[in-house]
């Protein structure tokens, strides 16, 4: 009895040191985004949404991304991105429920010449030409795609006001 008790303890402590190993070794690690960022990339996706006063309403203004051309390469060493990435962007003013066709917008080399860093796997910030600042915060991501939004406070032309315009960019690996 003494030997198929010792035997039961053998067999059981051998499961749960097999399953245990099993649980540990199956989890594929996800890269970090510092080492997933480098590399081509080119557009999927633009969208820009803001609220602005338009003749003394406040209206939403929403753009619509297309034709998606280039790529946009961050290098590692030093950490630059050059590139040649393009887009078309609609917009349109939502007033009353009402969408009316505003203006087209083009991107031609977005991002060029822009530093960055990898501030988190969350958060990455550029730093263009003339040292302006962009936080970009990065809603998701794989080693094949990224999904990220910024804020940018951009000047109309017309009023002097500042309008908040929130731009959602999707990208994928080249």
């Amino acid at each position: 009895m003494k030997k198929l008790n010792l035997l039961y303890v053998f067999f059981l402590t051998a499961a749960v040191f097999s399953c245990k190993k099993d649980n540990d070794n199956n989890q594929p690690q996800q890269k970090s985004l510092a080492d997933v960022i480098v590399g081509g990339w080119e557009l999927t996706k633009m969208d820009v949404s803001a609220t602005a006063m338009f003749l003394g309403q406040q209206v939403n203004v929403v753009g619509v991304g297309s034709q998606f051309t280039g790529v946009a390469t961050f290098k590692d060493n030093p950490k630059e991105i050059s590139s040649t990435a393009g887009a078309r962007v609609a917009v349109s003013i939502e007033l009353g429920g009402t969408s009316i066709p505003f203006d087209t917008l083009e991107f031609e080399n977005v991002f060029d010449l822009y530093k960055y860093a990898v501030l988190s796997n969350q958060q990455v910030r550029l730093i263009g030409p003339e040292n302006d600042t962009i936080l970009m915060n990065v809603k998701s991501f794989t080693e094949n795609t990224i999904d990220m939004e910024f804020l940018q406070n951009i000047e109309d032309d017309d009023t002097g006001q500042n309008v908040a315009t929130t731009f959602k960019i999707s990208v994928r690996k080249k």
